[in-house]
C-alpha cells in the first residue's frame, strides 16, 4: 500500500449520481466530520483506490469522502492502492460501489425506522 499527499488527488469528475446520498446531504456533513475526527486519533483504516492521470496527479477512484474527512483532519498522507483503469472500468467501478453504499444505506434505515434492529454501520 502506498501513501500519496492530499494535495496530489482530486475527486473523480465522472462521479455517478448518488441519489439516496442526496437526500441525506445534511447528515453526510456530520458523518465527514465525525470521519475526520476519528481520523485524527485512528488513522485512515481503509486505502483510498486511485488512478495515476499524469506524473503526480491522480483521481480518487473510489473514497472521496475519505478525502474530504481527511482534508477538513488536516492529514498530509493517505493510504492508497493505486491501480491502472481506462475511464469506462473507472465509472464502471464506481457505480459498483455507489451501488453497494447506496443498498446498504437503504437497508440500514429501513432496519432503523422499523426497529426491527439495531444495524451498524459499515
Amino acid at each position: 500500500m502506498a501513501q500519496l499527499p492530499v494535495i496530489v488527488m482530486c475527486p473523480s469528475a465522472r462521479a455517478p449520481p448518488v441519489p439516496v446520498r442526496r437526500l441525506l446531504s445534511s447528515a453526510t456533513k456530520s458523518s465527514t466530520t465525525q470521519k475526520a475526527a476519528s481520523f485524527k486519533t485512528q488513522g485512515i483504516l481503509a486505502p483510498l483506490l486511485v488512478r495515476e492521470l499524469e506524473e503526480s496527479k491522480y483521481e480518487v477512484v473510489a473514497g472521496a469522502r475519505r478525502l474530504r474527512a481527511a482534508k477538513l483532519a488536516e492529514l498530509e498522507k493517505l493510504p492508497v492502492r493505486v491501480v491502472k483503469l481506462t475511464d469506462a472500468e473507472a465509472i464502471e467501478a464506481q457505480c459498483v460501489i455507489c451501488s453497494w453504499q447506496d443498498f446498504s444505506l437503504l437497508i440500514r434505515s429501513a432496519a432503523r425506522r422499523l426497529h426491527v434492529i439495531d444495524v451498524p454501520r459499515c
